[in-house]
């Protein structure tokens, strides 16, 4: 069985009909639906090995405790050995010879698209980086590329994306780019999807540290990265029944994130926060306008928008859906979808995607608003949250365990 599994609204974010620009805005991360991966199934990481895996570092469904308790602060590597079902990573790492479950055969499971046979070394790996470091100095890159990580990874992180579909049409320059030019150099060490997901980590790292407002200066992200994931069989014509949801939906991220990749309600939260990277565009979704002031920063700026500024419903027209829009005390113009406004106020959408009050004002709190004005006062908070949210999700795919390795 190889349907992808859709629930709602798809990450990082509703941003599926945004496109990046080469000027002061730029798009942020998307999403659709993951494919669930069931115990037995040929090297799918599943719900239940996420959650089992959460559950043995105090982080899991059912495990109380936010951000800021200490198990949830734990190192995120701690979470991938127990994923990859071995012991601690040395500094070069090794071969993963068990995997969480018994393989059995899966009809039409994708296949590894690259790895001719030579594994993944930490010291090729470290090239890699520092190739897509060089790459991501052009920060105009940073949002598709991030984008893109995200819209491989909804249906398991399989590296492949129907160009066809309207809502991967702001990313066919950039995908082919990936797919065509920047991958071929390295298929002999990795696939083509782990190539997308770390490109999708090294472009976050990049966003991340042109953020000077962290507790002492620069700001880091931790994203381990495991390699072994399958490519889809056949990239030049990937699977098209991929449904893309709307970004008018209001509720349905937070089942989707916490349900179809195993996180917190404060990692949703966190991952919602892309959005700081970019702006909507008309021509793309129909919404228009920037989220915050700091588009190719990942920062908390998004947070501080959600929490400071008063808001009011706006009938978009070009999206046939409204969107909230406010305005800065420096007097620039911000919007919000749905999806990003219930994570501070709560209010219910009839069925012409009316919000049940016009302004903020009118708007009661949401259980998810304490989370917000954490954010919003600290950088360091958000970003340690939103790695841990981005390495859960990368790590929901369909792994050769031959070829899994975990790398600190």
């Amino acid at each position: 069985m190889n349907l992808r599994y859709l629930s709602g609204v798809a990450i990082c974010l509703l941003a599926i009909f945004i496109s990046a620009t080469s000027g002061q805005s730029d798009t942020t991360t998307v999403g659709r639906g993951p494919r669930r991966g069931t115990a037995g199934r040929n090297g799918w990481v599943g719900r239940q090995q996420l959650d089992d895996a959460l559950r043995r570092i105090g982080v899991g469904p059912g495990v109380s405790g936010g951000a800021g308790n200490p198990s949830e602060r734990r190192n995120l590597t701690e979470f991938l050995q127990i994923l990859n079902n071995r012991r601690p990573a040395p500094a070069t790492a090794a071969p993963v010879t068990g995997a969480p479950v018994t393989p059995e055969p899966v009809t039409g499971a994708p296949v590894d698209n690259g790895n001719a046979g030579t594994q993944l070394t930490a010291e090729t790996l470290a090239e890699i980086r520092q190739e897509l470091e060089v790459f991501f100095q052009d920060t105009s890159r940073i949002p598709k590329y991030v984008q893109m990580g995200f819209h491989v990874c909804v249906g398991g992180c399989d590296g492949c994306l129907n160009l066809a579909d309207d809502s991967n049409k702001g990313l066919v320059v950039h995908y082919n780019h990936l797919k065509d030019n920047l991958f071929p150099k390295w298929r002999n060490h990795l696939s083509l999807a782990d190539y997308a997901v770390l490109s999708a980590y090294e472009a976050f790292k990049a966003g991340v540290q042109a953020n000077t407002g962290c507790d002492g200066g620069q700001c880091s992200i931790d994203l381990p990265f495991t390699s072994g994931r399958r490519t889809c069989a056949n990239p030049e014509s990937p699977p098209t029944n991929t449904v893309f949801p709307k970004g008018h939906d209001a509720a349905s991220p937070r089942t989707f994130l916490q349900q179809g990749f195993g996180l917190t309600e404060n990692e949703m939260v966190a991952l919602l926060g892309s959005h700081s990277l970019g702006r909507a565009h008309v021509d793309v979704s129909g919404f228009n306008g920037p989220w915050d002031l700091t588009p190719r920063v990942v920062d908390n700026g998004y947070f501080s928008a959600l929490a400071r500024v008063e808001w009011t419903q706006h009938f978009q027209e070009e999206a046939g859906a409204n969107q909230w829009n406010g305005t800065t005390l420096s007097g620039s113009n911000i919007m919000m979808l749905h999806a990003d406004m219930i994570l501070q106020h709560r209010f219910t959408v009839d069925s012409n995607n009316v919000a049940s009050c016009p302004t903020t004002v009118d708007c009661p709190l949401a259980t998810t608003s304490d989370t917000v004005q954490r954010f919003a006062q600290s950088n360091d908070a958000f970003i340690s949250t939103l790695g841990r949210a981005v390495v859960k999700m990368c790590n929901t795919a369909n792994f050769d365990t031959a070829r899994r390795q975990l790398f600190n």
